[in-house]
This record gives structure tokens, C-alpha cells and sequence, in this order.
């Protein structure tokens, strides 16, 4: 139930027949503090809030419903309603007994957009959210049940973390006589690493969850639902860092993280006139239907106008999550309009500086260092930034083929343009070039911020080779900014692997593992707020950026999972698994969305096996073209006796 939340009190125990508490509750709509925003030039408005007042005609005593509108409308000039019903309570003192049951307080949500495009009135929304809480009160007494029923079902996939024997989860218990008066007073429990790394896997994957449904296509901001960190806006962090996490266990999240892009195509049309482009140019912080956040009118004003490589990042996404789940309905339906609309732009958007090579130019690069003061490059641009270009090179022969692969109208332009854009490369040193001119940082400050060139490593595979890759690496990864372990640490981790450093890979691993994360929740934070670390130290209360980006540090650093236009492969380091780990597991991996296996990987072997629902269904090939099919029996293939990488796909 999506718009019902409930705090419950209940007494498990007590050596008294009943317990008084006090209980007071910070949520008052009635006060609340609205956050104007500087008006930037050209654009502007309010920090999009609510105003509330009480409606005291349907309120019950048991029931206060709570009726509010956002304060500026949305795209379509629509008013936005919103009624919150709760079951707050007024009394500050609570009493349980272990014979009563739990108290409940229940409260439920409705607004004008579960109604769709179509204008709405506040009364229909009002009765909308009084519904829910009747039903939620009807169903009070097995709320719980279900809810831990609905958990265990996504529960049902998942990444599980064994321990090597002479490590397991909790260490023998330390006794000790700390008072040395020869009397054993304190005990101390200790936790393995192989404990912490688990942990971390199901709560990083937990906040994923919590903030993702397959119902629900309005996309995740790096902050998620239990904060207001970022202010809800939504950046690429949710289509490179989120999307890839829940893809092979949870193509249909997957699949609404990219409807939401799809929803924001009218909008992004929108942005594409403003600056006086063809197609979609997505909002580097979008909104509601992909509103920007900010200050993006086209007329300037930080990354928000021109860090224009989040269209290029919504293309390889659609890429990625066709390659994972070959649903042509789906690419002929939504994922077709996206790359349409993206190669329109991109066409639009380059300057032919010759008939040999093309540019684009005045471009925000993903390294918001870039000059090193956060101002000028924001404002002005770089030329023939390489992330940027490589994206957009993808977006305009992705375009082109599945266009082809529809009989859809293709621009013969694209592909044109995708040969002719400059795509920086140094061929002395084989190595790539972060933009036109870049030089190499002058002093042991000066930082790639967050992440730059090693995306074309991971995840594109774009304009590399094994040397390259090493190149890159060795000349960014030390340079990169140490304070945003969140994003930056999951992906070196992971080309690490790709190049055999495995100490280099276990020490960024280590980074992604515990820099920025916080608490006994795990809670992760965008940056390091050690004192040691350079840089910003503001705590963002969640990055869900960082979650999706550990996650995939286990899954496609060392479990080695990829997807390519052929198939879902592995190509794993041999013998090596996380930290302090006997193996890994993936459970429930979906081939292409409906056919499940588990895939588990340790320092000798890789081993599948599926239920008998899918028997003979699924079959593995190695690089010498040997195939095994996938049945009830595990089945276990020992790296000596294989050629990597080996391809799970339907078998002939």
C-alpha cells in the first residue's frame, strides 16, 4: 500500500504489567516553513511546497484530514491537491499493556497526480485519501503480515555474502577484567568483516527498494523518499548508479526509472526550444514530469543549463536495459521515443567545425571540477567533453539501430555524426582526454571531481582496449577527488578488477564500503566527512547513489555480471571474491525479465542453478563455444576448465 504509513507502539516485555510513555509528534502541516528560492536570471519561482489547511468538516476524532495545494502550478497550469488523513494522536502520554494490543496511528496520502493528466479537484482527492484510510483501518489488524509478506517476496533476490570459516559473521566473544581486580567484568561481542560487507550489501539494496516500485513512474532523487536532500530533484546518478543495481533482479523498477524519463519527454522538448535545439534535452535536475529544478532557461546559470551529458546517460541507459531484458515491445514503445528524440538532439546540438570532425561545445562536463573553482566552467563550458561525446556517440548509432530494426524514419545524419564527433584521445600515451585543451592538474590538489573519463570503462565499453583502459587509470583514479567515495570508489573498484590489481580494487572497494557511511543503518552520505578528506563536507542525510554504486561493485566488479547486445555474460576475476568471503551469491537473476537462476561464484568455480520451473530453459556458453544447460542440480564449473567469459541465454 504506496500512499498508507503506520507507526506502531507494541510491549514485547516488561516485569510490570504496563508501561506509561510519552509520545509527541513534530508533524504539524499547518506550520510548516516554505523555502523561497533565489530568483536566478531569466527564471526562478519557489522551491515547490504545500499549503495546508484543516478540514474540519470531514475530520473525525479519530481521523484529521489535512488538505493542501502546491504553491505554483504544474506544466499543464493544473493545481495540485493534496489530502493527508492521519490518526495522530493528541494525548502526550500512551499506555500499553502486555495484554492489549499494539497501538497503531495510521496515516495515508492522496494527490492529484494518481489521477493522471486530467484536471482534479480537491474533494476528489480528499475522498481518495479517506478511502485508503478506511481500508488501511478495516485491514489494521494484518497490515504488519502483509507488509512482511510483500518484503519477503523482493526478498526473493538478492546478493548473499558467505564467510570463509576461519571468519565467520560473529567472532568469538572478547572477555575481559578491565578493573584488574582478577574478576571477568566486560564482554565484548565482535563482528567480521564478511558481516560488514553483508550487511551493507542488504542495506544498501534495502534503500533501493524502499524507494522504488514498478508502480510508481516518477524516478528517484539520490536523496530518496525518507529525506529532502537534494530537494527530491532527480540527476543521472538514478539511471547509471540506481537502475544497473535493480536491473537483473528487478527489471520491472528498471523499467519505471526509465518510464519516468519516457513521461518527461514533453517537458524535455520544451528545455530543447529554450536553447534553440531539435528533440529532448533532459533537465540536469529534473522534477515532477522532468521539470528543472533551478535555473535552466537557457540563459546560464551553473550546470543546471548546460551539464547536457544527462541526455546521452538516458540513452545508455535505454541501451542497458534493453540489453538485460530483449523486450522489443518495450523499445519499440518507449525506449524507440527516448532515442528518437535524443539523436534528434544531439544532431542539433553539434558544431561541424569541418567536414572531417564535429564539436560540441559550451558543455558542463561530469567533472564539476573542472576548473578547479566550481564557477567558470559552469558558466561558460568546456569544448568536446569526453564523457559527453562518447554518450552522445552511443545515443545517435543506438537510434540508428534499433530505428533500422523497426522500419521506423532514420535520419541519416545520426550515424554521420556519431563518425565525425571528436572524441578526445591521446595516441602517444593512449589515453583519453577530458576536453579540448585539458592539461594535467598542476599541484596534488587539483581533482577530477566526481568521476570523468573511467565511465567509458564502466559502464559503457566505449573506444577501449586492455591498455587503454590501464592508461586511464593509472592517470585518473589517483587524481580523482577522494571525498565522493559514494559514486567514485564503485566504479575504480571495479576497473581495478578489470586490469588484476585486486589490492588496488579492495582498497577503493574498502572506500565505497565505509567512507561515507554512517551509523548502525548504513547510512550513506555523497561525501566523506572525515576531517582528513579535501573537499565539501556537507551531510546530505542519504545518497542512494552511493547504494547503487556499492552494489554494483559486488555484482559487476566481482561477480564480473554484464550485459552486451548478445547476451547477459560473466566475466569474473578467478579467485577472487569480496573481502573475507568464501562466495558470493545472486539470487533470483532474471534472463531477460522471466527466467530465473542463481549464480554463485568462488575462488575455484562458478556454479548455477535453477528451479525446476526453468529446467532446460537457460543454457551457459563459454568463449570455446562449450555449453552446459541449467537445471535443479547445481551445476559447477571450475575456472581451469572453462574460457571466460561464459553467457547465460535461452538455450537453441
Amino acid at each position: 500500500l504506496k500512499s498508507v504509513m503506520v507507526v506502531e507502539f507494541s510491549l514485547i516485555s516488561s516485569p510490570s504489567k504496563s508501561v506509561t510513555f510519552s509520545y509527541s509528534s513534530t508533524f504539524d502541516p499547518l506550520n510548516q516553513t516554505h523555502n523561497p528560492e533565489i530568483i536566478c536570471t531569466g527564471g526562478g519561482g519557489v522551491e515547490i511546497d504545500v499549503e495546508f489547511t484543516f478540514n474540519s468538516k470531514v475530520s473525525t476524532s479519530s481521523m484529521h484530514v489535512y488538505e493542501g495545494v502546491l504553491l505554483s502550478r504544474d506544466d499543464r497550469n493544473r493545481s495540485i491537491y493534496i489530502t493527508i488523513c492521519t490518526q495522530q494522536s493528541n494525548e502526550t502520554l500512551q499506555t500499553i499493556t502486555l495484554s492489549s494490543s499494539s497501538i497503531q496511528l495510521i496515516s495515508t496520502l492522496a494527490s492529484s497526480i494518481d489521477f493522471g493528466s486530467d484536471p482534479i479537484d480537491q474533494m476528489t482527492v480528499t475522498l481518495e485519501a479517506i478511502n485508503r484510510f478506511d481500508e488501511a483501518i478495516t485491514k489494521r489488524n494484518i497490515l504488519f503480515q502483509e507488509h512482511i509478506q510483500a518484503w519477503k517476496k523482493l526478498w526473493k533476490s538478492g546478493i548473499d555474502i558467505e564467510p570463509l570459516e576461519d571468519h565467520p559473521f560473529v567472532l568469538p566473544k572478547i572477555i575481559m577484567d578491565t578493573d584488574k581486580n582478577h574478576e571477568n567484568d566486560t564482554v565484548i561481542t565482535t563482528f567480521s568483516r564478511s558481516l560488514d560487507i553483508a550487511q551493507h550489501i542488504n542495506s544498501s539494496m534495502y534503500y533501493l527498494l524502499s524507494s522504488s516500485r514498478d508502480d510508481w513512474p516518477y524516478g528517484i532523487s539520490p536523496g530518496g523518499l525518507a529525506s529532502q536532500s537534494y530537494s527530491g530533484a532527480i540527476f543521472f546518478d538514478m539511471d547509471w548508479y540506481m537502475m544497473p543495481a535493480l536491473l537483473p533482479f528487478y527489471p520491472s523498477h528498471a523499467a519505471n526509472i526509465l518510464r519516468f524519463r519516457y513521461n518527461s519527454l514533453e517537458e524535455s522538448n520544451n528545455i530543447a526550444k529554450i536553447f534553440g535545439y531539435n528533440g529532448s534535452m533532459f533537465a540536469w535536475t529534473a522534477s515532477y514530469f522532468g521539470r528543472p529544478q533551478g535555473c535552466c532557461d537557457g540563459k546560464g546559470g551553473w550546470e543546471n543549463c548546460i551539464e547536457q551529458h544527462i541526455t546521452g546517460d538516458v540513452a545508455v541507459a535505454v541501451q542497458m536495459y534493453y540489453y538485460a531484458t530483449r523486450d522489443k515491445l518495450w523499445l519499440q514503445n518507449i525506449g524507440w521515443p527516448l532515442l528518437r528524440d535524443i539523436a534528434r538532439f544531439w544532431s542539433s546540438r553539434i558544431t561541424k567545425t569541418n567536414n572531417i570532425t564535429y564539436s560540441i561545445n559550451g558543455i558542463m562536463p561530469v567533472d564539476e571540477w573542472c576548473d578547479n573553482t566550481q564557477s567558470k566552467c559552469g558558466d561558460i563550458g568546456v569544448n568536446n567533453a569526453i564523457q559527453t561525446n562518447a554518450v552522445a556517440v552511443v545515443s545517435l548509432i543506438f537510434a540508428t539501430e534499433v530505428g533500422n530494426m523497426f522500419g521506423f524514419d532514420v535520419d541519416p545524419e545520426w550515424i554521420q555524426t556519431a563518425k565525425k564527433l571528436k572524441i578526445n584521445f591521446n595516441s602517444t600515451t593512449q589515453t583519453h582526454i577530458q576536453w579540448d585543451n585539458a592539461v594535467a592538474p598542476s599541484s596534488p590538489h587539483t581533482y577530477v571531481c566526481p568521476e570523468d573519463v573511467l565511465y567509458l570503462t564502466y559502464p559503457m565499453n566505449f573506444n577501449v582496449t586492455p591498455e587503454i583502459i590501464r592508461n586511464d587509470a593509472e592517470t585518473f583514479i589517483p587524481i580523482t577527488c577522494q571525498e565522493n567515495a559514494g559514486m567514485t570508489g564503485p566504479i575504480h573498484s571495479i576497473v581495478w578488477l578489470m586490469l588484476n590489481e585486486t589490492l588496488k580494487a579492495e582498497g577503493e572497494f574498502n572506500r565505497s564500503l565505509q567512507a561515507c557511511t554512517y551509523g548502525e543503518f548504513h547510512v550513506r552520505n555523497e561525501v566523506d566527512i572525515h576531517e582528513d578528506i579535501i573537499g565539501g563536507h556537507g551531510f546530505n542525510t542519504h545518497f542512494l547513489t552511493g547504494d547503487g554504486g556499492f552494489i554494483q561493485a559486488v555484482m559487476m566488479g566481482y561477480a564480473g555480471l554484464r550485459y552486451d547486445e548478445k547476451s547477459l555474460l560473466f566475466n569474473p576475476l578467478p579467485g577472487v571474491v569480496t573481502p573475507a568471503t568464501k562466495n558470493i551469491r545472486l539470487r533470483n537473476i532474471l534472463v531477460q525479465g522471466t527466467y530465473s537462476f542463481d549464480y554463485t561464484i568462488d575462488e575455484s568455480a562458478v556454479h548455477f542453478i535453477c528451479s525446476n520451473l526453468y529446467e532446460n530453459i537457460l543454457c551457459i556458453t563459454d568463449n570455446d563455444n562449450n555449453q552446459w544447460k541449467i537445471t535443479s542440480n547445481e551445476l559447477s564449473l571450475k575456472f581451469q576448465d572453462i574460457q571466460l567469459p561464459i553467457r547465460v541465454d535461452l538455450c537453441n
